[in-house]
């Protein structure tokens, strides 16, 4: 807010003085010395106020005749020009301080553009480079050492790096992570983008991973990858969680409409890519994951749930949902998701904490926003109960959808949003047996085909494995999943009469008027077609 929206800050809280845009080493040290150690609201002189006034900043200061507002080119924001040179103070670090590792800032700002981001530097970068980071670890290490001598405690060295991209600049990071295992620190973890994560040819992103930084993001720069821990609390990942995963990635959704929608640059094809690229070298990967904004519908609901299953049951060791997961997005008013809402007359999908205001003064509004409601009612009212949970690698949580949405459809009369329930809750039906009986199909015609494996797609071993997971001993499913697996094209048939009207004289059929199929029975047979993943089905009249 004070970086994005300073003015809104000096309008709405008055306990404030100083407004900084930018980098607080440029504003808080010359601060430091104007005000002395007489406070900052102090009487002040009117003649020498503009000593206060430096660019980038609003004041706000009280002499013996008011209150002075000085105001310096606040639409600049102030940047260090090499983060090289900022020098941390290490000696303030105390023992308490490093019971979990340390954390470090290498990067400010971030190249993407998500359209709910408020971070500051959005679609900017300035990093320390790759030799200024090891300087600064090093500088950590010695300072280890005074503290506790040759008996350094080892998570001292546990690394987490709070970038909000640390893979914006590639050749800076494969750098850094090439020469890291060199070294004492392993990261708890480190956040990086899918997107950057993949080759571009032509300015072009392509679902590819970029070899170049994955081959050198390898186990050993990691601090838990040596730890005895169960493959077990991996696989139920959020069970007993008391180990790290390697790699963030802010993928955030899990359809190809709602990545659009959210400006995130790529498609669910490179997320398939890059996660089983990281998951063949070892690499435990947490992906955020925003269920709704206001744009969401209950298809995009299923989809994402459908996508996110079928990766954690391809990968179950290696991929993760990051819990607790966001049920709805925030638009804050700084993003530009809420300039977009606004634009389209939707201000009313926003629920607000609070709304700041001047009166007379719109331009100075600042709604402080809750959060997005999604304006398709299944979807507010799966997110509004809460449906998705860890069990059976994450299909556990097609029953908590279908519960919720079977108590909704109870409760609504007949007609067109009765009947798009009715669609809703037939396409749930069994879908936890049919997802894993499509991954498992998938998987044995990937065995049966020659040359390289679709991402995504597990061995036939692996899939058979993790379907016994799911779905229990093979007896309870096998023989139904042959039926799903044969190469036959499912026939849906529809009877629409039950005898001929027609009078023809050589025709034995009996003649009974007025036994004609109902539209509503035609339109259920057509919703059952709709209902189907098939990729191929006959709907025969």
């Amino acid at each position: 807010m004070p970086t994005l929206a300073p003015e809104h800050v000096m309008a709405h809280l008055p306990d404030v003085s100083f407004v900084c845009r930018g980098d607080g080493e440029v504003h808080l040290p010359e601060l430091i010395g104007l005000a002395g150690t007489g406070g900052v609201n102090q009487s002040v002189d009117p003649d020498v106020t503009a000593s206060w006034g430096g660019r980038g900043r609003i004041t706000l200061l009280k002499s013996s005749t008011g209150s002075i507002l000085i105001t310096n080119r606040c639409d600049e924001t102030a940047r260090v020009s090499d983060l090289n040179r900022v020098q941390l103070d290490l000696s303030l670090i105390e023992p308490r301080h490093i019971e979990g590792g340390i954390e470090v800032a290498t990067s400010r700002g971030c190249i993407h553009k998500c359209s709910f981001c408020s971070i500051m530097g959005r679609e900017s970068y300035q990093a320390r480079s790759c030799e200024g980071v090891f300087r600064l670890l090093e500088r950590y290490e010695a300072h280890f050492h005074s503290l506790f001598g040759d008996h350094v405690p080892p998570n001292a060295y546990r690394v987490h790096f709070c970038d909000d991209d640390f893979a914006c600049d590639k050749e800076r990071a494969a750098q850094f992570f090439a020469a890291l295992p060199q070294t004492p620190f392993r990261l708890s973890s480190v956040q990086v983008s899918v997107a950057d994560l993949c080759r571009r040819e032509d300015g072009r992103l392509l679902p590819q991973p970029d070899p170049a930084l994955l081959e050198v993001i390898t186990p050993e720069c990691f601090a838990d990858v040596g730890r005895s821990i169960p493959a077990t609390d991996f696989v139920a990942d959020h069970r007993s969680r008391n180990w790290s995963s390697f790699l963030a990635i802010g993928v955030e959704t899990f359809s190809d409409r709602e990545l659009a929608r959210l400006g995130k640059g790529y498609k669910v094809a490179h997320i398939r890519a890059i996660v089983a690229a990281l998951a063949s070298r070892g690499l435990h990967m947490d992906a955020y994951f925003i269920q709704s904004n206001s744009q969401t519908t209950a298809d995009d609901l299923i989809d994402c749930l459908d996508e996110l299953c079928c990766l954690k049951m391809a990968h179950p060791k290696w991929f993760h949902i990051r819990f607790p997961i966001v049920p709805r997005l925030v638009s804050y008013f700084t993003s530009a998701s809420y300039r977009r809402l606004l634009r389209r007359g939707k201000a009313s999908v926003l629920v607000l904490r609070d709304h700041a205001q001047v009166p007379n003064h719109s331009e100075y509004d600042y709604p402080f926003v809750e959060h997005d409601v999604p304006t398709d009612p299944w979807v507010d009212a799966a997110v509004s109960a809460g449906f998705f949970t860890d069990k059976d690698l994450y299909t556990g949580s097609y029953a908590g959808l279908h519960a919720i949405w079977k108590a909704r459809l109870e409760g609504l009369p007949p007609g067109p949003e009765h009947r798009r329930g009715e669609r809703l809750i037939r396409r749930l039906d069994d879908r936890q047996r049919r997802v894993a009986f499509g991954l498992l199909g998938r998987a044995r015609a990937a065995a049966r085909q020659s040359g390289p494996r679709e991402a995504g797609v597990p061995t036939e071993p692996a899939a058979m494995a993790v379907t016994e997971r799911v779905l229990g001993p093979t007896e309870r499913w096998l023989k139904p999943f042959q039926r799903h697996d044969s190469n036959e094209t499912p026939r849906l048939t529809v009877i629409p009469t039950w005898q001929c009207e027609l009078r023809c004289r050589y025709c034995f059929i009996p003649k009974q008027d007025g036994r004609v199929m109902s539209p509503d029975i035609m339109e259920r047979s057509i919703d059952m077609l709709l209902a189907s993943d098939r990729d191929e089905l006959m709907l025969q009249f």
